[in-house]
């Protein structure tokens, strides 16, 4: 067999039916070499995108079915495939569309019928799928309930602008038809048309900037489906307008027409029907003022209304935080677990076993960061190489190791005690290489490059990610009280705040600065005003209930947002808790985090909270209950990151 051939059929592999027959027909002739032929299949199934991962499904499916043709004794692609299927769906499992997965059940269920596998083994292929294809069926459903949504929203919107052409057209008519002295009526409501005219011109400007957006990867893959629930809160807000406006519309016009039948009569009528008229006139122009005056409010509070445009757009912290709190706040389910689940999963242990540099050293490979202990017991820990966030090249120069960090200028060398097991490690660092082939590395600025090196780290959208309402965040702050403060206490960060993840997905950071206080601000626009904070970590709650969480947590934010901050001797050096009747005025950052851990029953609640430093909250935590929480793990802020050229 032409190995040569295989690969280049293999690359040049596509979804049209004669080429995958074509190539597994090719596999067929040569059974010797089915371990070989499955290998090279598998390694392409594992490398290339998720997208083409079902053509090669579809190839392996056709050799399957071509050796069950044959009837050969030994069945040779029947065992070579057989023991790598499992591992294959597995790795299947993480397209996106749900009928790649319903091709893969009908390809189970066909060898189902025709007895190519034992029904066990069959079964265990199935329960491989379902959870995966569960979700996406889910999200199928979710998707066509919201697609119903926007066109009934669509509907409304086409009603309000024809109901906008109407009250033009009858405008214009009146304006011809009508007396002189009556038309100043109608100008103050063309105010109103065109302001309402404005405003429907920016729902629909949002729809199709929404509709050009919101696709359906981008609905249930990175989760923006708030941008939908504002559309139809704008269009609910519309029509409540529209509907209103058109109740007085339909009066004013009624009312011109009464006044132009009566100045016809009134020509008729003597001199003294022409005062009773004129009283009678000036009454309901002064009802028609006052229904003006209350028009123009309903408009207004619509422009200042939650759903407005100005409020979409975040502006301004201050306006931003006063929706939000006098609006209610609804938390998110725990949709963000498997993503901190994949992270520890990287954690796995790939190799280890000591290794010279200039002391000997116990190192320890995962899938995806290289940690070094002084002990074979790893209590005595050194530092931490992340060799999934950073690009790095790995070479063996007989029984020397070279590990070099491309974007960060920096070279690692480990020697092995002989040439084989030098190779044995290369070997596993190439196979931690290839599984983050495709995964986006991190170029940091030089000067940053000491600052993340040596360290648990995690890119920002990662980061973005994972998090979830009640993680603690930790600060690094630059400037001179900040240093002193972490020179005093002994240690790296100096501000603490606790995440929060709102209904829309978004990040808010509730904390206490001695600038405004207890705050609560969106995660983008609070890492640009607080532009001295030069490192994040973050650590990660682990086995608590999040929803009950999060509803004490906010609880608690209504409470206490907007308080002074304050730092006294008395605070820090209390030692118990304070009577609840006792209020509390003012907080700095620890205690507040502190007292919002309480709150949730996190913590024990004889110790003040005002007690609790930053240093407290970089130690091993005592938490009551079942509650664990992470190591810190450093943020890879993007300010911090080198510009592409």
């Amino acid at each position: 067999m032409d190995l040569n051939q295989l690969e280049c059929l293999l690359q040049q592999l596509t979804e049209a039916k004669d080429q995958i027959i074509k190539t597994a027909n090719y596999c067929s002739f040569y059974p010797e070499s089915a371990q070989q032929i499955a290998s090279m299949i598998e390694n392409e199934f594992t490398q290339t995108r998720k997208d083409k991962k079902r053509i090669f499904l579809f190839l392996i499916h056709q050799i399957i079915l071509d050796e069950s043709q044959k009837k050969r004794q030994d069945n040779p692609f029947l065992k070579a495939f057989g023991g790598k299927l499992k591992k294959l769906l597995g790795d299947f499992c993480i397209v996106d569309d749900i009928k790649d997965l319903e091709s893969a059940y009908t390809m189970i269920k066909r060898w189902e019928r025709d007895q190519i596998f034992h029904p066990q083994f069959i079964q265990k292929l199935r329960s491989i799928l379902q959870p995966k294809y569960d979700q996406l069926k889910q999200q199928q459903e979710t998707f066509n309930a919201l697609n119903q949504t926007d066109a009934s929203a669509n509907k409304v919107l086409q009603h309000n602008i024809q109901t906008v052409q109407v009250w033009k057209l009858v405008y214009n008519n009146s304006k011809s038809n009508s007396h002189t002295k009556y038309i100043s009526i109608f100008n103050s409501q063309q105010i109103l048309i065109v302001r309402l005219q404005n405003s429907i011109a920016i729902m629909i400007s949002l729809m199709r900037r929404q509709h050009q957006i919101r696709t359906y990867k981008l609905l249930f893959k990175k989760g923006k489906c708030a941008e939908s629930n504002q559309s139809r809160a704008l269009f609910t807000c519309s029509n409540t307008i529209l509907k209103r406006l058109s109740r007085e519309k339909t009066c004013n016009l009624n009312f011109t027409k009464e006044c132009k039948r009566r100045s016809i009569n009134t020509r008729r009528r003597r001199k003294s029907g022409e005062q009773l008229y004129f009283k009678q006139m000036l009454e309901q122009r002064l009802r028609s003022i006052s229904v003006q005056n209350q028009q123009n409010p309903l408009i207004d509070c619509y422009f200042r209304s939650e759903c407005s445009p100005e409020r979409l757009k975040r502006k301004s912290q201050k306006s931003q935080q006063s929706i939000i709190l006098t609006s209610p706040i609804r938390c998110i389910e725990r949709n963000n677990a498997d993503d901190f689940e994949i992270y520890l999963d990287g954690n796995q242990t790939v190799k280890e076993g000591w290794l010279y540099q200039s002391k000997r050293v116990y190192v320890q490979l995962t899938r995806q960061s290289i940690k070094e202990y002084n002990d074979e017991q790893k209590q005595q820990f050194i530092r931490v190489l992340s060799l999934k966030e950073f690009e790095f090249v790995v070479e063996q120069e007989r029984q020397l190791i070279k590990i070099t960090f491309t974007h960060l200028k920096q070279t690692i060398l480990y020697q092995a005690k002989d040439v084989v097991e030098a190779k044995m490690w290369v070997n596993s660092l190439n196979v931690v290489f290839d599984k983050h082939r495709n995964y986006p590395k991190n170029r940091l600025q030089l000067q940053e490059v000491p600052r993340y090196l040596g360290v648990e780290v995690i890119s920002e959208e990662s980061f973005l990610r994972i998090v979830e309402s009640g993680d603690l965040l930790l600060f690094e702050t630059n400037n001179t009280g900040a240093k002193l403060q972490r020179i005093f206490t002994n240690t790296k960060y100096d501000h603490v705040a606790i995440a929060i993840k709102m209904a829309n997905k978004y990040l808010f950071i509730f904390d206490a600065n001695a600038d405004t206080g207890v705050t609560f601000l969106e995660w983008s626009q609070f890492i640009e005003v607080n532009d001295l904070y030069e490192k994040l970590a973050i650590r990660k709650l682990m086995n608590v209930n999040r929803a009950e969480i999060e509803k004490k947590m906010i609880e608690f934010l209504q409470q206490v947002h907007g308080k002074k901050y304050e730092v006294t001797l008395s605070k820090l050096f209390r030692q118990k808790s304070q009577s609840p009747s006792k209020k509390n005025d003012t907080y700095f950052c620890s205690e507040l985090v502190a007292k919002a851990y309480k709150k949730c029953g996190l913590l024990e609640s004889d110790k003040a909270c005002s007690s609790f430093w930053p240093v407290e909250f970089t130690k091993p935590l005592k938490f009551s209950k079942e509650a664990l929480i992470t190591d810190d793990i450093v943020v890879i802020l993007k300010k911090h990151l080198a510009i592409k050229s």
